[in-house]
């Protein structure tokens, strides 16, 4: 099995834990890519799809925000969306100018295949822990993710505020 880690010598964790994340996380979209194949999506558009079952009707900016890519990535997966029919986009009713992304009945009913082939890869991704392990798992994963969009929200704050005095 391939492993790319970032090697650092600060501390016996420091680029170990994330590179083993990182490498999890390529190789869960990998095997998650593959089930996806059977439902005819690419990778990437089943979160198109399952953000537009639970929230209807949404702008391709609004998608590209949850998502947390740009807009022109989003623009180019809806387009091929609409092209195999999952999605139809619509203009706004009050104002022409935006753009409304919702599903079709085939895209309601390919959501049942991409439901599957998710759970199909998380079970094959769990299968030797037990369920306090994943619990504890689920945990420090969502710990994780908290740290990091602190860090970034900080980050953000500071390069704000350095930018508005600099003017």
């Amino acid at each position: 099995m391939a492993r790319y880690f970032i090697e650092t010598a600060d501390d016996e964790h420091s680029g170990t834990v994330l590179g083993a994340l990182q490498n999890a996380a390529r190789f869960a979209r990998t095997h998650t890519a593959r089930h996806l194949l059977e439902t005819g999506l690419y990778a990437g558009q089943e979160t198109i799809i399952s953000l537009l079952a639970e929230h209807e009707t949404l702008t391709p900016s609004q998608i590209a925000k949850y998502i947390g890519v740009r807009p022109p990535t989003i623009t180019k997966s809806i387009g091929r969306l609409t092209e195999q029919g999952f999605v139809t986009k619509s203009t706004g009713h009050t104002d022409g100018r935006h753009v409304h992304v919702e599903l079709t009945e085939a895209g309601r009913d390919i959501l049942k295949k991409v439901r599957k082939a998710a759970k199909k890869a998380e079970k094959q991704a769990l299968k030797s822990f037990s369920d306090s392990q994943i619990k504890q798992f689920e945990i420090a994963l969502n710990q994780l993710s908290t740290n990091l969009v602190e860090r970034d929200e900080k980050a953000l704050k500071k390069a704000a505020k350095r930018a508005s005095s600099d003017s």
